[in-house]
């Protein structure tokens, strides 16, 4: 990002070492550095998420040059936090996602 002084918003698993916790997290990169963090509040109760990662607390919302960013992850676009970070300011979300698809005869992403 620093290097073609861009911005970039991606998603990883995170370990918090002052408690030993991993996290599912959105990254927001700018030319300078890490604008902010993102760790994922609605864990999705169909998944096992909840084996793997620790549920998160705070919404964010970011500064940047073209307007305020509000970050969210998968399931969270099926509650309240797109409301919430418009509330904060938000004039721009970015949703990081994975969506997974079985092969078969039908498969609607060909």
């Amino acid at each position: 990002a620093k290097e073609l002084n861009m911005y970039v918003i991606f998603g990883m698993t995170e370990k918090v070492s002052e408690h030993d916790s991993l996290y599912n997290t959105s990254v927001f990169l700018g030319p300078s550095g890490i604008i902010g963090k993102y760790h994922k509040i609605n864990l999705w109760e169909g998944g096992n998420e909840h084996l793997c990662w620790k549920k998160g607390k705070d919404t964010c919302v970011f500064d940047s040059p073209f307007g305020k960013v509000g970050l969210m992850i998968c399931i969270d676009m099926h509650y309240w936090l797109g409301p919430e970070l418009a509330k904060e300011g938000a004039n721009f979300f970015n949703l990081t996602v994975f969506v997974s698809a079985v092969e078969n005869e039908s498969n609607e992403l060909d």
